[in-house]
């Protein structure tokens, strides 16, 4: 603000404080069915670092890593990730990152579904940057591998792991000098276009990890316009999206309303706030 410019409150982020999870309790069932499920099928949990895999098996490892996130994004209705919003996995440069793998048989088998972390706060905190999965595979194997990859951060001291934002939530009420136009515009996705970017499946799968919500802010100099908002939902590739599978998918996506009733109420306004 001192700089002038513009601020506006875009969404959370979800972060989980593991000193004290237990995972008990009725507002955790959810969690531990699909962990259960998971289990039921053999699914185990495996992490691998690039410095202790030879380059054979890295090369291989990462190509399986690599056609999951292909076959994760050949069935979102853009077919391809929005840059800037969705990560992108890139084998040359790991850096800190971690990579944990969901595998079928005891570990041996292949690789259902995978969950990258990027290193925060010194390594205090992790964020889970990235989570696909094949399509074929029960969707439980997401909370399962993201429940395991806490618990094994739990036991090295680490203190936080965050799930990133969760886009257009307690954006209300309205900060001083915000944008109107931004507010209006997430409360428009939401409300209207869930049928493409399922915010409201990502806000209740969030949910059910019962995350501290900590605001995140998007500063603008000198304000958003309708210019501007245009440029960056082109820069994201929001618009580039499969024709094909728009006219495959819609009719079933939007038949989807009704089921999503069941799911956790969007909350747009701040609780804490009166």
């Amino acid at each position: 603000r001192e700089q002038r410019f513009q601020i506006t409150k875009v969404g959370c982020d979800a972060i989980v404080s593991l000193a004290n999870r237990t995972w008990r309790g009725k507002q955790f069932e959810w969690i531990r069915r699909q962990i259960n499920q998971c289990r039921r099928r053999g699914l185990v949990c495996q992490e691998v670092s690039r410095q202790t895999t030879s380059q054979e098996q890295w090369e291989r490892i990462t190509d399986d890593v690599a056609a999951v996130s292909r076959d994760y994004l050949s069935n979102k209705l853009h077919g391809a990730r929005l840059r800037f919003f969705i990560g992108q996995f890139n084998r040359r440069h790991m850096g800190r990152r971690r990579l944990f793998l969901a595998r079928s048989e005891e570990g041996r088998g292949r690789i259902e579904a995978f969950v990258l972390c990027n290193p925060c706060e010194g390594g205090t905190r992790w964020s889970i940057e990235m989570y696909r999965r094949r399509h074929d595979v029960h969707t439980g194997v997401i909370p399962f591998l993201m429940h395991r990859v806490m618990h094994i951060m739990k036991a090295e001291g680490i203190r936080e792991v965050s799930l990133c934002m969760i886009p257009a939530m307690h954006v209300e009420p309205p900060i001083p000098g915000d944008s109107r136009l931004l507010r209006t515009f997430m409360r428009l996705a939401v409300n209207h276009c869930n049928w493409a970017f399922d915010l409201q499946g990502l806000h209740h799968f969030k949910t059910r990890f019962r995350p501290e919500l900590r605001a995140c802010y998007i500063a603008v100099l000198p304000k958003v316009t309708l210019l501007s908002l245009r440029a960056g939902l082109k820069v994201w590739g929001v618009h580039r999206m499969n024709p094909g599978y728009l006219i495959q998918q819609l009719p079933r996506r939007l038949a989807k309303r009704g089921s999503r009733r069941s799911l956790a109420p969007f909350n747009f306004r701040d609780p804490r706030t009166r």
